[in-house]
This record gives structure tokens, C-alpha cells and sequence, in this order.
């Protein structure tokens, strides 16, 4: 699951790369979107041989814990399934960082996620989007568009190493993805 708001206002914006990392991956493992409903845009499929569903909450980021109520009433499945991959602006540009525990770090997307699960014990992929500048309120910062370079660095590095870092947890596991990629 990838988080972000929906409309094309936010299409570039840094609290969409959640949003951008999942289309990457319908891209790459060939899924196509299988169900548009209310609250989700979901893609179902087969890939390395396990059956994946990747979903785009069409709530905003603040409501995200609304799809993923869906997800686990539609497919039957726990929090242990299910990754989360989302925007941290405590992270630099570019860093990922694999967990399966933690709080929301301000992160009011994964906040939702967190009461909607009853639990902060979930797969989650970080996505560094920097801090903001100190004249600029992170609002703002997270609901700006990324630079040029930063958008060139998002395309050809950030997304496809967060790309492998789901590959890697659906072949290896949450250990060893955690220390290859952290």
C-alpha cells in the first residue's frame, strides 16, 4: 500500500512518493489495476510466485487506515501482510528504512494506519523526502512539489531501490530485507 493524496493536485508532491513508489511497481511486476472502489484503486496479481495485491488509497493521506480496513475485510488478511510504503521527512532525500514496528514519527497517514490496524506491528518501507526548511511549515514542505534533481534522483534511484526492497521482503523476508537495505 502505498500512501498519498489523491487528485492531481498532489501528483508531484513529496507525501505522494508512497503513491509513486506503488505505480512503479504495477509497472514493473506487469499488474494491472484489477478494481477501483470508493476508498482504493487496487492491482492484483501473481510475482515471484506469491499472490500480490497493491492498492492506492483514494482517501487522503490523513484516512489511509480506511483502505487498509478494506483491504483486510476484502482479502481476509492481517497486518503481518501488509507493507506500507510512505513519505519520512526525519529521513534524508533518498534513504529508505525498513520496519515493522514504530509509531507514526508525525506521519499522520501512518497514524491512521496504526489505530485502524490496533496495532503498530505492520510491514512499512520509509521513504526520505528530507526536512523542511526552517522557514517553511512541514505542511507545506510535505505538499510541495519535489525539485527537478530531486525528482530526476526519485525516478532513476529512490523508487526502483524501494522497488527492490519489496521484491527483496517478498523473496527474503523483513531480516534479511532490513539489513540489506537499512
Amino acid at each position: 500500500v502505498g500512501l498519498g493524496n489523491p487528485g492531481k493536485g498532489y501528483v508531484d508532491t513529496r507525501h505522494n512518493t508512497g503513491f509513486s513508489c506503488v505505480e512503479y511497481v504495477f509497472k514493473k511486476w506487469n499488474i494491472d489495476v484489477w478494481e477501483r472502489k470508493r476508498n482504493v484503486v487496487i492491482g492484483r496479481g501473481v510475482y515471484l510466485g506469491e499472490e500480490v495485491v497493491l492498492c492506492k488509497p483514494r482517501t487522503y493521506m490523513n484516512n489511509s487506515g480506511i483502505a487498509i480496513d478494506y483491504l483486510l475485510r476484502r482479502f481476509g488478511c492481517s497486518a503481518c501482510d501488509i507493507v506500507i510504503i510512505y513519505d519520512d521527512m526525519n529521513l534524508p532525500l533518498g534513504t529508505i528504512r525498513l520496519r515493522r514496528t514504530g509509531g507514526s514519527g508525525g506521519q499522520n497517514g501512518v497514524g491512521s494506519v496504526i489505530e485502524a490496524l490496533g496495532s503498530d506491528i505492520f510491514n512499512r518501507i520509509k521513504v526520505g523526502i528530507g526536512s523542511h526548511p526552517l522557514e517553511q511549515e512541514p505542511v507545506e514542505y510535505v505538499l510541495s512539489p519535489f525539485t527537478e534533481s530531486e525528482k530526476q534522483s526519485l525516478i532513476e534511484t529512490i523508487i526502483p531501490k524501494v522497488g527492490d526492497a519489496l521484491e527483496s521482503l517478498i523473496t527474503d523476508g523483513m531480516e534479511f530485507s532490513m539489513n540489506r537495505f537499512n
